[in-house]
C-alpha cells in the first residue's frame, strides 16, 4: 500500500516566499495600521460629502445671524449645488492655502468646469423667453447672457442700510453667503457679509498698502502679480463655496465699492452676470454713525463716503443698476425691492403677502439713525463735493440717466482739490498706525505690571495675614498662660483656706 503524500498546510509552501507564518510581528503591526488608515481616510470623504450636501441644502451653523434675524428654515438655500464639485474646491483651497503655483490651470479649469454646470442645471429650469419664472425663482434675462447666474452687488457705503437691503434681498429669494459675520452690538440682525470674502478683501487692502477707512483710490498696480492672482484664486473659491451654483445671490462688502473692476473679472470668471444696487444715505448721517461706532474724525467719514459712492457710480454706468435711498428704503421696503426688480430686470421667487410679511418682522422702526442730528450739523468745507454727489445720486435714484459728464467734472475737482494733502495724509495715517501699535503694546506692558504688581500686592498681604495671626496665637498663647497661673494661685488658695478650717 502505497503511503497517502501529505499536503502542505499553507499555500504558500510551493513559493520561494517564506510562509505567512514566519512574517515578523513588526509586518503585520504596520498592516493593520495602515488599514486603519484606509478606513479612516474613506470616513472622512464620506463624511465631507454628507457635510457638503446638507450645507447646500440648509445654512451653517453660525451666530444669531442666519437663525434668529433670517428664520433660515423659510429662507432660500444658496441653490442646487453639486456636493462632490464643492468638496473639491474646498479641498483645493486648503491644500494649496491660495499659494499655488502662477500659470496653474487648475482654477480656470474649475471655474470652466463650473460654469457649464451651472448652465446645464440652470437649462432646466431657467425661465422663458416671455419671462415666465421658473419653479426655483430664476431671473428673467434675455439674450447670450439668459443662463448666467446674476450676482446682485450691493455697493453701499459703510453704515448706509447695506445689511437692512441685503437681508431684505435674501427674504425676497435671493442667496446669501452660507459663512456670515456674526451679528454684533453695532448690527444685531447681522451684516450678510461672506467672512471668507472679507478676508480676501482684507487681504486684498493691505497688499495694495491700504486700509478699509481710507479714502484715497486704490492702486491694484501696487500689488505683485503673484500676490494678485492667488488673492483672484481665494475668491473664487469663495464664491463657490459660499453660493455654488445659485442662479441668483447677493453679495455684499463695502470694500467692493473701491474695487469694482477687479471683481467684475472675478465674477466673469465664475460665470456670474453683476447687476448693481447702489444705496444712497446722507453723508453726515453716515459720519455720525462712523463717529460714534469707530471714533472717526467728520471730515474724514465724508472723504470715506464720497470715495465709495463716486467709485461704484464710475464702474457701473455699462452694467444695469439702480441707485436706493436709505430713507426711501426703509419707508417702504416692499416698494423699494418691487422697484429694484423692475429696473434691473428680474423676478424675485418669493413677492406679495408673504414677502411683506417677513419684511414686516425683519425692518425695525427706528432703523434710520442720526437722520435729525445730519440736518441740524455744521455746514463742513468738504460739502463742496458730497453736496454735489448727493444731489446728482437722488436724481439718478429717480431715473435720470444722462448726467455722467456732471460727474466726471465732480470728480475732477475732487482729485484737484484733495492731490496736494494725499501725501500728508498718508504720511498721517502711518504714524497714526504706529501710534496705535504703540499703544497695544504699552497696553499689553501696563497689564503685565498690574498683574505682576496685583501678585506683590498678594503676596504682601499673605505675609502680613501671617504676621497678623502669629500676633493673634502670641496674645491667646499669653492669656491661656496667665489663665494657667490664675487657677493654680486659686487652688492653692482653696488648698490652704481648706487645711486652715482643719
Amino acid at each position: 500500500m502505497v503511503a497517502e503524500t501529505k499536503r502542505p498546510r499553507h499555500r504558500n509552501a510551493y513559493c520561494f516566499a517564506p510562509s505567512f507564518t514566519e512574517l515578523p510581528p513588526v509586518f503585520w503591526m504596520w498592516t493593520k495600521i495602515a488599514r486603519c488608515l484606509w478606513l479612516i481616510i474613506g470616513s472622512l470623504d464620506h463624511t465631507a460629502v454628507w457635510s457638503a450636501t446638507h450645507r447646500q441644502d440648509g445654512w451653517a451653523a453660525g451666530g444669531p445671524t442666519d437663525r434668529e434675524a433670517l428664520a433660515p428654515s423659510s429662507l432660500p438655500s444658496p441653490g442646487r449645488r453639486n456636493p462632490d464639485r464643492q468638496c473639491a474646491a474646498v479641498e483645493r483651497s486648503e491644500k494649496d492655502g491660495f499659494a499655488m503655483e502662477p500659470g496653474d490651470p487648475r482654477p480656470k479649469a474649475a471655474a470652466e468646469r463650473n460654469s457649464r454646470d451651472r448652465s446645464e442645471a440652470k437649462g432646466r429650469t431657467n425661465v422663458s423667453a416671455a419671462g415666465h419664472r421658473a419653479e426655483s425663482g430664476q431671473v428673467r434675462q434675455s439674450g447670450e447672457d439668459a443662463r448666467a447666474p446674476v450676482a446682485l452687488l450691493v455697493l453701499g457705503m459703510h453704515r448706509s442700510l447695506t445689511s437692512a437691503i441685503t437681508g431684505s434681498l435674501a427674504h425676497a429669494g435671493a442667496a446669501i453667503p452660507v459663512n456670515l459675520l456674526p451679528a454684533d452690538g453695532n448690527n444685531p440682525k447681522g451684516y450678510f457679509e461672506s467672512s471668507q470674502i472679507n478676508a480676501a478683501l482684507e487681504r486684498l487692502l493691505t497688499a495694495a498698502g491700504s486700509r478699509w477707512h481710507d479714502w484715497r483710490a486704490l492702486s491694484l498696480e501696487r500689488i505683485p502679480p503673484d500676490e494678485l492672482d492667488k488673492i483672484r484664486r481665494q475668491l473664487q473659491f469663495a464664491l463657490q463655496a459660499e453660493f455654488g451654483s445659485a442662479a441668483l445671490f447677493a453679495l455684499k462688502d463695502p470694500r467692493i465699492c473701491r474695487c469694482v473692476p477687479f471683481w467684475r473679472e472675478v465674477l466673469a470668471e465664475f460665470g456670474a452676470r453683476p447687476l448693481a444696487i447702489i444705496p444712497i444715505r446722507h453723508p453726515l448721517a453716515v459720519a455720525l454713525s462712523l463717529q460714534k461706532r469707530d471714533g472717526m474724525p467728520r471730515e474724514k467719514a465724508l472723504l470715506l463716503w464720497f470715495r465709495h459712492v463716486m467709485d461704484a457710480e464710475r464702474t457701473t454706468r455699462d452694467i444695469p443698476r439702480v441707485f436706493l435711498l436709505s430713507e426711501a428704503f426703509a419707508a417702504d421696503p416692499a416698494a423699494s425691492l418691487g422697484s429694484i426688480a423692475q429696473r434691473l430686470g428680474i423676478e424675485w421667487p418669493r413677492s406679495g403677502g408673504p414677502l411683506q410679511d417677513r419684511l414686516d418682522a425683519f425692518i425695525v422702526a427706528d432703523l434710520v439713525h442720526h437722520t435729525d442730528e445730519a440736518r441740524q450739523a455744521p455746514r463742513s468745507p468738504i460739502a463742496r463735493w458730497y453736496e454735489p454727489l448727493l444731489a446728482l445720486a437722488e436724481r439718478l435714484a429717480g431715473g435720470e440717466t444722462d448726467l455722467a459728464p456732471q460727474l466726471d467734472a465732480l470728480y475732477a475737482d475732487f482729485l484737484t482739490g484733495t492731490a496736494p494733502f494725499e501725501a500728508y495724509c498718508d504720511a498721517m495715517e502711518v504714524a497714526l498706525l504706529k501710534q496705535q501699535e504703540s499703544a497695544v503694546r504699552l497696553k499689553k506692558a501696563l497689564d503685565r505690571a498690574r498683574w505682576l504688581l496685583g501678585s506683590v500686592l498678594t503676596e504682601q498681604q499673605v505675609l502680613h495675614f501671617e504676621s497678623t495671626l502669629d500676633d493673634v496665637i502670641r496674645e491667646q498663647r499669653e492669656r491661656l498662660v496667665r489663665l494657667e497661673n490664675r487657677v493654680d494661685e486659686l487652688s492653692k488658695a482653696s488648698s490652704s483656706s481648706n487645711g486652715h478650717n482643719r
